[in-house]
């Protein structure tokens, strides 16, 4: 894709003018009373008060995870056969988990991507990013220009992001939405489902998922559209301040600080897309994010707590994120901690282990499509 309508940022240290817009285009933020979205969300000149390297925060890919701590540290965990969940070990600002690859954004807006690079989606295109979002087999990001750029897959027209000026992006499975700077939506890519059709009026968050998309408008409320077979499209009243669409399900979170999730997976719900993915914890978080068949949650004290699936450890996460609990239990016994059992699935039945083979077969040298 041709990069010319961009512009390449000055190589000024923008650890922190990055951070400020990070807090509002990823959804990392701690709970707190949605406001409306005008073009002042991109700041025109670097904040002068000091602030964290990065907004803590956790994403759920489609069999691993990965965290990011306040300091920039990165870890994954999870599926990893084409070193998906091998974090390069640098510092980084935001991270984004897609299919089988990973990707996050650095200083000075540079994005570094590993794992499975079919149809390109690691190849990011030389631009300076503010934010990046990651789907089952392409990528997008929002440059320093306020244009989106696409890499990767593109047999939708997933990739082929319109003109305009955006402030966030959100890559789904086939199709990709993203905020104009006046607050309205715009998707594109696979519409079967009416995924790429998005409601009129002013939003403040966007998030794409397997066929469906779900956004927070400028009162708090969520509206989802698309597909609706698994429910995706229930989201409850109330008033939220971020949002994560998964594959068949979604979990947003309240201003209180508590999560809930909608969809596939809920509690009591049979079949083979039910994983408990949407049985969510209680408690106070500052983010959470919504996969295919496992979800979690970053808390305030920048634990992971993860739901669902476990298959290849996707749900327990590594020990530098497990709950306090979890670390002391470890080093009493001197082995890796693992994740509160009362916060995943029981063990899967034989059907499920059969479903979840898809995992193994989508990390393998030939991509097997993933379900919807």
């Amino acid at each position: 894709m041709s990069t010319e309508r961009t512009t390449r940022a000055s190589q000024q240290g923008p650890s922190l003018w990055l951070f400020s817009l990070l807090a509002a285009c990823a959804g990392a933020q701690k709970p707190a009373v949605a406001t409306p979205v005008s073009a002042a969300a991109t700041p025109e000149a670097p904040p002068t008060a000091a602030a964290a390297y990065a907004t803590p925060m956790v994403v759920a890919g489609e069999a691993h995870t990965c965290a990011l701590a306040a300091d920039g540290s990165l870890e994954c965990w999870g599926g990893n056969m084409h070193g998906q969940a091998k974090a390069p070990g640098h510092k980084y600002l935001q991270v984004s988990a897609g299919g089988i690859h990973t990707c996050a954004l650095a200083d000075e807006g540079r994005v570094e991507c590993w794992g499975y690079n079919g149809d390109g989606r690691l190849d990011v295109p030389t631009e300076a990013y503010l934010q990046i979002s990651l789907g089952h087999d392409h990528s997008c990001g929002v440059t320093v220009a306020a244009h989106v750029l696409c890499w990767g897959n593109d047999d939708k027209g997933e990739s082929t992001a319109p003109e305009g000026e955006f402030i966030q992006v959100a890559a789904g499975k086939d199709h990709t939405c993203a905020l104009h700077k006046d607050g309205t939506l715009a998707c594109w890519g696979d519409n079967e489902e009416g995924e790429s059709k998005p409601p009129a009026g002013t939003f403040i968050k966007v998030s794409a998922g397997g066929a469906h998309s779900c956004a927070i408008d400028a009162e708090g409320a969520l509206k989802c559209w698309g597909r609706d077979k698994e429910g995706e499209l229930g989201a409850p009243a109330g008033k939220y301040v971020q949002v994560s669409a998964g594959a068949n399900h979604s979990c947003a979170l309240r201003d209180d600080g508590s999560i809930t999730c909608w969809g596939a997976g809920t509690a009591g719900a049979k079949g083979l897309r039910n994983y408990g993915q949407s049985v969510a914890p209680t408690g106070k978080f500052t983010q959470v994010s919504a996969a295919d068949r496992h979800s979690c949650a970053m808390t305030a004290e920048g634990w992971v707590e993860c739901w669902g699936s476990d298959a290849g450890g996707r749900a327990t996460p590594s020990f530098a994120f497990a709950p306090t609990a979890d670390r002391e239990a470890a080093s009493d016994v001197a082995v890796a901690p693992a994740q509160a059992e009362a916060h995943r699935m029981s063990a899967p039945t034989a059907a499920q282990k059969r479903h979840e083979s898809l995992d193994g077969a989508s990390s393998s040298g030939t991509e097997a499509p993933s379900t919807p």
